[in-house]
């Protein structure tokens, strides 16, 4: 599924922190916050040793009953659908400087609506440069053949579910000499959908959606005592399309902007949390459409309750981009939160939802969107665990024949080395 469209589990501003988390230091304690990351090393795969690598191969096989496998309000589907997922990490095991590398395949078979079968793959690496204690370098990148879920904002509604390949980059710096730390950041992404049929044999020119988005970041952070950092942050983004104008004679290219104030919190075994509000804005190059403008509120929140659960929570706004027409674009604000339980050392439970409200811009459409989910886990030993999830979906739109109820329930079972 288009990720940026989609999922928003976090905004720019709050992914791109937990990015610079994961490549800096202090990865091991979040590990040690999230109860689902934490080491367990009777239960964790050992790798196979390559020099100085690791290599971790998985693979994953899950069932899952679908009550409504094309996301629509009437006429509805269910069916069975299997997935199987290897996926091979590899992370460098140096002292300084780091490499990790990730390569995934994603095959779903249904069991009576074959032309929903899809299979997902990528590639995906990043990186961190050493370059003294106060200073590193980091960088990534992706090459990814996805799918579009037929329950995403965008979806054409083809015969069969929308494929389209993702390449994704990143490079930025962090200094950091004492008190005061500056990040600066450029990212780049580039989408190619692919056309499909309609049930009338005609074709979906998918070529209108083909795009580059650009990103640049500064961020300006300030400890004001232990544990608490003040911090300044901007970005600017450029969305660039191939077909101006597309075939409804609109040009959707456009530029934006986003200034945040805010604070991060960072206590030892207890939370790490960032908190932000500001202002962002979206210039189209088509008159026709309206510049976007709105106040900007964004957090994450990792809290460990106590030694057993951990509380997630995020909250974001982003101008996300849309193929309805006469609407540029939509405002999406989506709020989660979900609790982890470790019932036992080899068994976590947890329970999530999430709220957003999609606002249309330029037309009427308003969508809000529910979703809810159970899950558990029995790790067996180091080499093997399964599993369970039940979830839950609602979207409730003011535009006919854009709602949809979803139930989903399933079971994994799962090998690692």
């Amino acid at each position: 599924m288009e990720a940026d469209a989609v999922i928003k589990k976090f905004s720019l501003m709050a992914s791109v922190s937990a990015l610079a988390l994961v490549l800096g230091a202090d990865l091991a304690a979040a590990q040690e916050l999230d109860v689902t990351k934490r080491p367990r090393p009777e239960y964790d795969a050992a790798g196979l040793r390559a020099g100085s690598f690791l290599i971790f191969p998985k693979t994953t096989i899950s069932e899952t009953y679908n009550t409504n496998i094309y996301a629509t309000e009437n006429n509805t589907a269910d069916d069975f659908i299997t997935r199987l997922s290897p996926e091979i990490t590899v992370n460098s095991d140096w002292n300084n400087h780091a490499l990790n590398a990730r390569a995934f395949v994603d095959h779903a078979f249904y069991a009576s609506h074959n032309d929903e079968d899809y299979t997902d793959y990528g590639l995906l690496a990043d990186g961190r440069i050493d370059i003294q204690r106060s200073a590193y370098l980091f960088a990534g990148g992706g090459a990814e053949h996805l799918h579009e879920d037929r329950g995403s904002e965008n979806a054409v509604n083809g015969t069969d579910p929308t494929e389209f390949d993702r390449y994704t980059a990143n490079l930025g710096g962090t200094y950091k000499p004492n008190r005061l730390g500056v990040t600066l950041e450029g990212n780049w992404k580039n989408l190619d959908f692919d056309d499909v049929s309609t049930s009338t044999g005609a074709t979906i020119n998918n070529d209108d959606r083909d795009r580059d988005v650009y990103g640049e970041r500064l961020r300006i952070g300030y400890d004001v005592q232990p544990g608490y950092t003040a911090f300044i942050q901007g970005s600017l983004n450029q969305r660039d399309y191939d077909s101006v104008p597309d075939d409804n004679g609109f040009n959707r290219n456009s530029d934006g902007y986003r200034v945040d104030a805010g604070i991060e919190v960072r206590l030892s075994n207890v939370i790490d949390a960032e908190f932000f509000g500001g202002y962002f804005n979206q210039n189209y190059d088509d008159a026709r459409f309206s510049d976007v403008s709105a106040f900007d509120a964004g957090a994450r929140v990792l809290w460990s309750v106590n030694p057993l659960t951990t509380v997630k929570a995020s909250l974001a706004r982003s101008v996300e981009e849309t193929v309805q027409i006469n609407s540029s674009s939509y405002v999406a604000t989506i709020a989660e939160v979900g609790v982890d339980y470790e019932l036992r050392r080899n068994i976590l439970i947890g329970a999530g939802g999430s709220f957003s409200n999609n606002d249309y811009q330029g037309i009427s459409r308003n969508d809000d969107v529910w979703r809810l989910n159970l899950n558990g886990k029995y790790l067996i030993n180091r080499r093997f665990f399964v599993g369970a999830t039940v979830g839950y979906a609602d979207r409730d739109s003011n535009t006919a024949n854009k709602s949809y109820e979803q139930f989903t329930a399933g079971a994994f079972v799962g090998a690692q080395f």
